[in-house]
């Protein structure tokens, strides 16, 4: 890793300029799809979250255990997957291996 920082050494100086006329103006476009980008992911984050709580009838249980269920279920599926794509590794690591892959 050391290694890949090396052509860094034979890098020409760059001269950066403190004041650029107009690069504010040029980063607006950007800076409004990373706010949108920002607002879009936040908002489907949150609704997600009340819909999936109203959906199982707004019990806390319920919510929890459905937001523990893929990470249950997340081993059993990496697992069932090294055998899939790591036949030879895979029988050794699954004693289910043959239920995934069949």
């Amino acid at each position: 890793m050391l290694l890949a920082a090396l052509p860094l050494l034979w890098t020409p100086d760059v001269i950066v300029r403190r004041h650029v006329p107009g690069a504010y103006r040029a980063a607006i476009p950007g800076m409004k799809l990373f706010l949108a980008d920002g607002w879009i992911g936040a908002g489907y984050h949150f609704v997600w979250q009340i819909a999936l709580f109203l959906s199982l009838g707004e019990s806390f249980v319920a919510y929890g255990g459905a937001l523990a269920l893929p990470h249950w279920l997340a081993p059993s599926r990496a697992l069932c997957w090294a055998g899939i794509s790591m036949p030879d590794m895979g029988r050794a690591q699954c004693p289910m291996q043959s239920a995934c892959s069949s």
